[in-house]
């Protein structure tokens, strides 16, 4: 017995032709379009989408909003940093210059303080009256006053006081280097090392002799005469220097090299370059200053061929004999004029 013939039906076929958006709207309205439910429910949740992608369209615009001003906010804070930048500079500028000014003024007024008080004690030294001068009896021997060690003269050799006995200048052995070597009594000191070595007098004199003699073997300066720093000495003991620029503290001659120094802006030191003051080693220098004349004067006992060197416009009212070297064995003797 056959089965009866198995037939189609057309609502599969129509339901097989429709778009799938004709679909999604058939599943989801038509199962609750006789819903009033259902239909209530989708129009909130389409209501409440629509609500909160409106909020998030605000906040996106709020954000941009935002990071705009904060980049406007980041870019004025970064000007305003740059523009206090160079504020700063301009004002360090400004202090450094105020600085450099306020230091050029100190020493000038230094220099101007220092040079009015020599003046007025060179002044005062001048109007001083000088004391008769006596005789001294037939009778009595000369004798010379001496220093004892580590003591200053009660009153130096000058112009002023001609009726007192010049004391003797000698080495002072609290302002010789580390180099000297003091012997006949303070008379001499010698070289015992290479190396910068200054040696002062113990008080100042207006003028002094000396037998200066080097090995052949010195190279470097072996300088002679007046200085109006007597702490000089410490200069190459506390701070050992390569090249000592001694000259700056008073006016001398290199007797090895035959050339001049000067403290009054290397000035003569310069000119005097092409001028070569022969000495010998051994010989005897003579160093006299005129406080009248602010001059001082270098002389070579030894010969008078040589001629003597003339130094002006020497400003102070004390100098001290010195004497600056630097190779072993170098001695400098103090002589009887």
């Amino acid at each position: 017995m056959s089965s009866p013939p198995r037939q189609t039906s057309s609502h599969g076929n129509n339901t097989d032709s429709l778009t799938p958006k004709k679909k999604k709207q058939q599943l989801t309205g038509g199962s609750h379009a006789n819903n009033p439910t259902a239909k209530g429910l989708v129009r909130e949740i389409q209501a409440q989408l629509a609500s909160r992608q409106g909020l998030l369209a605000e906040q996106r615009e709020m954000i941009l909003a935002q990071r705009a001003s904060n980049t406007k906010l980041y870019s004025s804070i970064m000007d305003q940093l740059s523009a206090m930048d160079k504020q700063l500079d301009a004002q360090l500028a400004h202090v450094k210059q105020q600085r450099h000014q306020h230091d050029n003024y100190s020493r000038n007024v230094d220099k101007s303080l220092r040079q009015a008080r020599a003046t007025e004690a060179r002044d005062a030294k001048r109007r001083k009256p000088a004391p008769p001068i006596s005789a001294p009896p037939a009778t009595s021997p000369l004798v010379l006053s001496t220093v004892s060690h580590g003591m200053a003269a009660s009153s130096p050799a000058t112009p002023s006081s001609s009726s007192a006995t010049p004391v003797p200048p000698k080495w002072d052995v609290h302002k010789c280097g580390q180099f000297g070597h003091l012997s006949n009594l303070h008379r001499t000191v010698t070289l015992v090392g290479d190396g910068w070595n200054v040696v002062v007098a113990t008080h100042p004199v207006d003028a002094f002799s000396v037998r200066v003699s080097w090995p052949a073997t010195a190279s470097g300066a072996v300088a002679v005469g007046f200085t109006r720093e007597p702490n000089c000495w410490k200069i190459p003991v506390n701070n050992p220097p390569r090249s000592f620029p001694y000259h700056k503290t008073g006016w001398f001659v290199n007797v090895n090299q035959g050339t001049v120094s000067s403290c009054n802006d290397d000035e003569y030191a310069k000119d005097q370059s092409s001028r070569r003051w022969t000495f010998q080693t051994g010989e005897v220098l003579s160093a006299a200053f005129d406080f009248t004349r602010d001059e001082i004067t270098f002389a070579n006992e030894g010969n008078d061929d040589h001629g003597t060197i003339i130094l002006d416009n020497v400003r102070s009212n004390a100098l001290y004999p010195a004497v600056v070297s630097y190779d072993t064995g170098v001695q400098v003797e103090f002589v009887s004029m």
